[in-house]
């Protein structure tokens, strides 16, 4: 299956981040991220976001602060217009069912030129999404601006970790 359009979004209902992905087949997976797993994802992309500056002549951005040099090395890959194309919600085919599927293990080994994240489900199955550069940095900025939006407290630390910064005082459902 070839992505066409991937979407992330947060839904409160759910406490969970809802990611859709639609192929050029105009099949649509639709899947279920929990904070744990989100914060998982966020790790692996950062860590191939992070490889992948390596690419970047960094002499030329010797002043520049690291995160600089991420926004920039994001505005290059990742297309402006990807952002404002509506999701396209007229698929023709459900291959693991209209209902969100659980993710429930995330592995991303390295692959050396490029980027695989592995999905555990649910249901016993695994996806597997090779992500080419522009798709690695469009993943990552839609999944932190979702978590983002759920405030689960989220963050990048340095290296390849994440910490999961202390909730907030409002009561969320737990999952």
């Amino acid at each position: 299956m070839q992505i066409n359009q991937i979407n992330v979004n947060y839904i409160p209902a759910e406490d969970r981040l809802l990611m859709r992905i639609n192929t050029v087949d105009k099949a649509e997976l639709r899947f279920w991220l929990t904070r744990r797993i989100t914060a998982t994802v966020l790790g692996a992309l950062t860590r191939f976001e992070r490889q992948a500056l390596t690419g970047v002549d960094r002499a030329r951005y010797v002043n520049l602060a690291e995160e600089d040099i991420k926004q920039l090395n994001r505005q290059t890959k990742v297309n402006p217009g990807d952002f404002s194309a509506r999701f396209n919600v007229a698929a023709a085919t459900y291959p693991m069912g209209e209902a969100p599927v659980l993710v429930t293990a995330v592995d991303a080994p390295a692959t050396g030129n490029g980027a695989r994240i592995m999905l555990g489900l649910a249901i016993g199955q695994t996806l597997t999404m090779e992500l080419d550069p522009p798709l690695l940095h469009g993943l990552l900025t839609l999944v932190e601006r979702a978590a983002t939006e759920a405030a689960w407290g989220v963050i990048t630390a340095p290296g390849d970790a994440l910490e999961i910064a202390a909730a907030p005082d409002s009561p969320r459902p737990v999952h």
